[in-house]
This record gives structure tokens, sequence and C-alpha cells, in this order.
């Protein structure tokens, strides 16, 4: 029998030879797409409510500014296993209809589109109060964060902004995939428990029997030793059902988000892992770099880059320091003040 070769990643990459343009080339190169699947097997679409960044449930929150303006509140999320971040306020002027009401939404795009290769915040305006159908296709996916009903004589109030970010049909909280039902399994646990004490119960019922029927003090003795040995099983089993539940969580992968900065005059900076971590364990997800002008910043993931931006490279190839990561910049520019940097890394069991 043949080997049945299984679609599976990553693996060390090694440089072979292309027969048809005769140069040596790495022969295990990963696309994005295959990462995003990855991360769709166990993280759901949405937005992150926790403490990130202490984003908690105001993460991604749309609200009323008055007059026609609404706000979109800092946050981040992930979209078909896309990470995304909202780092500022953003605020949006919606578009007065000449009469009536419109339903308008709020939209966060991922756009894997090769002119696009981005996530947007957009709005989609409705017909009527029949809103915008959200595009989902293999390049576009889109989640609706809120739907704003907008009138043409009156401004926007909160009261005409309803919150569809808990809605898992229209864009959803951020949770893990891997999960069982935790009532249910409560119950099945429960029940298992009520059966074993049940158990101990009539064994219990028939020793006392044994013991006040027993003049043979060794028969007490094995009956009394029968009693013990049962509870020590018990608790060897809730043991292993502890260690099982603490070796499952000890294998789900590890995401951790670097931030900081460095001034325009350095062209390296090391980065030291959280505790746990090397270069043996960990793998560089995404990059960013936010170039900090007198006007605020400007976004870049090393792609596409105008000449007259630092191109940026991250790396852990240093065995000497194999707890730390590097970044490079190939070159600096007068005009910007400093280089904030977010890396998305994750750990392996």
């Amino acid at each position: 029998m043949e080997d049945i070769v299984l679609d599976s990643f990553p693996f060390d990459s090694m440089q072979v030879l292309n027969e048809d343009t005769g140069q040596m080339e790495d022969d295990r190169l990963y696309e994005a797409q295959i990462f995003r699947n990855y991360f769709k097997k166990f993280l759901s679409n949405g937005v992150y409510y926790g403490s990130y960044k202490n984003y908690g449930e105001n993460g991604m929150k749309v609200t009323s500014e008055g007059g026609m303006l609404i706000n979109v509140a800092p946050g981040a999320g992930i979209i078909e296993g896309a990470d995304f971040e909202n780092t500022s306020n953003r605020e949006i002027t919606l578009v007065r209809p000449d009469s009536g009401r419109r339903l308008d939404r709020i939209v966060v795009q991922f756009n894997a589109s090769l002119n696009k290769r981005n996530t947007f915040l957009i709005v989609k305006e409705g017909n009527g109060t029949t809103p915008a159908t959200l595009t989902r296709n293999d390049n576009i996916y889109e989640i609706c964060i809120a739907e704003v009903m907008v009138k043409s004589t009156a401004n926007i109030t909160q009261s005409d902004i309803t919150d569809t970010r808990p809605n898992s049909n229209l864009c959803g909280i951020v949770d893990s995939l891997i999960s069982v039902d935790g009532e249910e399994l409560y119950q099945s646990f429960q029940n298992y428990i009520d059966t074993l004490t049940d158990n101990i119960m009539i064994k219990n019922q028939d020793i006392i029997q044994t013991l006040d029927g027993c003049d043979n003090q060794n028969a007490k003795v094995a009956s009394a030793k029968l009693f013990f040995d049962t509870l020590n099983n018990v608790n060897t089993l809730i043991t292993n059902i502890n260690n099982t539940i603490n070796e499952i969580q000890n294998n789900i992968p590890k995401i951790v988000v670097l931030t900081g900065y460095f001034g325009s005059n350095q062209s390296i900076k090391n980065i030291n892992l959280p505790s746990g971590w090397s270069i043996d364990n960990t793998v560089v997800l995404s990059s960013l770099i936010y170039l900090k002008y007198s006007t605020g910043y400007d976004t870049y993931d090393g792609n596409d880059i105008p000449s007259s931006i630092p191109k940026h490279e991250v790396h852990m190839e240093n065995y000497a320091y194999p707890n730390r990561l590097t970044i490079e910049v190939s070159r600096t520019a007068s005009n910007y003040e400093t280089i904030r940097y977010r890396i998305v890394i994750m750990k392996f069991a």
C-alpha cells in the first residue's frame, strides 16, 4: 500500500532544486490562508470580550455622538481566522436620507482579494428599513457590529442603535470552538458520583450486617478493609479525571500579543519572549509596525510598502538567545518620531 499523504503543517523548510528555473528554493512555504484555516478550527468569528487592553465589553461598541455622528470604540476580534484590531475611537458621519428612515449596518469587512488584503470598518446603507446583506464568500467575509436607524427628520440617538455584537449570526463574541456543554458534563459527572455513592452505601450496609453477625475478628478486619479500599478507588478516579482535564488545558495552543516601540534611529529591536516560550515552541503569526508622525500613526504589515517607508522583518534565528525575537527595520526615515510594533505569537504545547 502506498503512503496516503494528509494535509498537514507546519514543517521545517529545506532548499531543493527547482527543475524549471534551475534555482534552489524552499520547499515548505505556507500561505496566510493556511494559518487562517488553522485558527478557524478553534476560534469563532466576532469581537473579543476580556482583559486584552482593557477593551472588555466595550470593544468595538457603537455609540451616538450627536447629530449624524457615531463612534466605534477601540477593540479587536477575529474573522475567519484572521486577527483585526481597531486601535482608536473612530468617528463616522452617517448620511441622512432624503425622506423616511433607513437601517444602516456598521460592518467589519475582512477582504482577502489580492488588491485589498486587509480588514476594513465600513457602513452598508440599507434599503429603507431592510438592512444591506452581509457579503460572505471565499474572499470577503463581513460581520455586523451594530445597526443604526437613520431618520430624515431627526438626529441619531442611542436608542436608534442596536448592538449586534452578541448576535452570533451577525457578529458574535470570540470563543473557543474546543468546548463541551458544561451543564451536560456536570450532570454526567454528578450522575456518576451518585452511582458510586449508592454503591458505597450498599457495600457499607453489607459490611455493617457482616460485622454485626460476625464473631470472627479477622472477618471484621477484612470487611472494614473492603470499605476503605472502595473509598480509595473513588479518590483515585477523581484524581485521574482532574489530571485529564489539566492535560487538555495544557495542550491547547496559547496566543500572546507583544506591543512596544523603539526610536526612529534604531534599526534592530530585541524583544524577550514570555517565560517558557522559546524558538523551539513559538511561531510568529503576524506583525505590524505603526509609524508615528506629528499628525498621528500609519500602519504597515511589511507588504506593499512605499519606498519612503522602512520595511521590517521579525525572526527568531539566534540560538545564542533562544528566548527572544528580533525586529529588523531595513531603513530609517527622518519624518517620523517612533516605531510602534504589534506582534502576534503562538506557543505550541
